[in-house]
């Protein structure tokens, strides 16, 4: 079963797994009306990785956010930033 969680990021060593969810729609809800404030007037970019369960699993999928200060919510991007290439596992570590 696949888990989807959610972490804002600043930078490479500086981010923050705010919780999850088992349904991805319930885990874009949760984006999309900003719960919780991911942002936190703090974080720039948001992902939700759908991991399976188990040791050291793989991330089987990934959706990044970018928080719009001029609209004040989370923007999808279509691919992944440039500079958090290579990175995995945000939520795991």
């Amino acid at each position: 079963m696949t888990t989807y969680f959610l972490t804002s990021i600043r930078t490479v060593s500086d981010s923050r797994t705010f919780g999850y969810y088992r349904n991805i729609d319930d885990a874009f809800i949760s984006v999309i009306s900003n719960i919780g404030d991911m942002c936190e007037c703090y974080y720039n970019y948001l992902i939700i990785e759908g991991i399976e369960e188990g040791i050291h699993p793989f991330v089987q999928s990934e959706f990044w956010f970018h928080w719009s200060n001029k609209e004040n919510k989370w923007k999808q991007l279509i691919s992944k930033p440039e500079c958090f290439n290579g990175i995995t596992n945000w939520a795991l570590g």
